[in-house]
């Protein structure tokens, strides 16, 4: 058999010379999407996240792969020679859920259900309304789609439909919102939601509810999806059932509705490894319950923080949303590094100004950070 070197797979000698005084032309002649200029993702740089707490990206207080040695020894019937069968986790979460597999669709992460939608639904200069602030794919797929987006300002607490029913027209083809929405915590009652789909079904527009968190709350549009089939609800294994690191989510909506999605999925929407996962999960719920547990357990208490200096946001989330006085702010984000935890701040909408946003993760961190901001407001 012929051995292979590198010399086969390059470019070698005068040609390759040539091709390197030309590349610049070359690149220059690309007649790609000129749309994507201003779109702008973050550069490839080592995330630097070991050893920190790691409380900004809204992970689960626990996983039910750490540590277990139950997941490990089924693991060791697994095999990544051959192609992934995901049938078992579509069959243990429709029991899950309620609904029959053929309308659940399996994705690479909600991000993925989310961006069939897109793929679905917008042409180029087609209307999308998205809440802001909102969660930052959105606007990512509003560019990347060429799409002509409608920003509506959201508020803390309880929505309602008519923040979202004066934009539709017929020009709107999807309306996309995160029910409980992150950053804010807020939430859509269903009455609304209904309201919401109704109105985009007259103008043939799809609603995409994405439920990355209805774990932590008592709001779901799944009983909308029997009567509508313009919506289409999105979910993930990373809030509630601690596995971010699998990329795993899916999305529920009427058999005809998926059907249509299904033309757009990859050839195998998971992988040998996020199967096994995913379905040791499934099978026990009791690390799903906890994770629940402990996030309302922390909510609770910090409910109680309130002062002049420090006073905490209900959220319908997985995390904790605090307003700080600006004059402190500074020195409480300077305490978070000093104890090497990371935070979210820094927004840039008006709303969330002097905020601070971390997840709900095991007791001995949360009641550091409970006593440090208390403290605040005892000072």
């Amino acid at each position: 058999m012929r051995q292979f070197s590198q010399s086969d797979c390059g470019i070698q000698g005068p040609v390759k010379r040539i091709f390197v005084q030309s590349e610049r032309q070359y690149l220059n002649m690309l007649n790609y999407r000129k749309h994507l200029d201003f779109l702008t993702r973050p550069p490839l740089k080592p995330w630097m996240r070991e050893n920190w707490i790691c409380l900004d990206k809204n992970e689960a207080p626990f996983s039910p792969l750490r540590d277990n040695s139950s997941f490990l020894e089924r693991l060791r019937n697994v095999d990544a020679r051959t192609y992934p069968d995901p049938f078992p986790v579509y069959k243990k979460l429709s029991d899950f859920i309620g609904l029959p597999p053929e309308q659940i669709l399996l994705t690479y992460g909600s991000e993925q259900a989310i961006r069939v939608c897109y793929e679905l639904m917008v042409d180029p200069r087609d209307q999308v309304i998205c809440l802001n602030p909102t969660f930052a794919m959105f606007e990512v797929f509003n560019k990347t789609f060429n799409a002509d987006p409608i920003y509506v300002d959201c508020e803390f607490g309880e929505l309602h439909a008519d923040v979202i029913l004066p934009h539709i027209s017929e020009r709107t083809k999807l309306i996309a919102i995160s029910n409980p929405n992150n950053p804010t915590g807020s939430i859509f009652p269903l009455a609304d939601l209904k309201k919401i789909v109704e109105a985009a079904a007259k103008v043939g527009s799809l609603l995409l509810v994405d439920e990355a968190y209805f774990h932590y709350c008592d709001v779901t549009a799944q009983p909308l999806i029997e009567d509508f089939d313009n919506l289409a609800i999105t979910r993930t294994f990373s809030k509630a059932w601690g596995l971010a690191g699998i990329r795993v989510g899916y999305m529920i909506a009427q058999l005809d509705t998926i059907d249509k999605f299904r033309k757009l999925k990859p050839m195998d929407e998971m992988t040998t490894f996020s199967i096994a996962a995913s379905r040791f999960a499934l099978d026990n719920l009791e690390y799903l319950e906890r994770n629940i547990a402990q996030v309302q357990k922390w909510q609770d208490k910090f409910d109680q923080l309130s002062g002049p200096n420090v006073s905490t946001i209900g959220t319908e989330g997985n995390f904790i949303l605090i307003k700080v006085n600006p004059a402190l702010k500074s020195g409480i984000l300077q305490w978070f590094i000093d104890n090497r935890i990371f935070v979210k701040e820094g927004y840039d909408h008006p709303i969330m100004a002097d905020s601070i946003r971390f997840s709900v993760t095991e007791d001995t961190v949360m009641e550091m950070i409970f006593q440090r901001l208390n403290s605040s407001n005892r000072n």
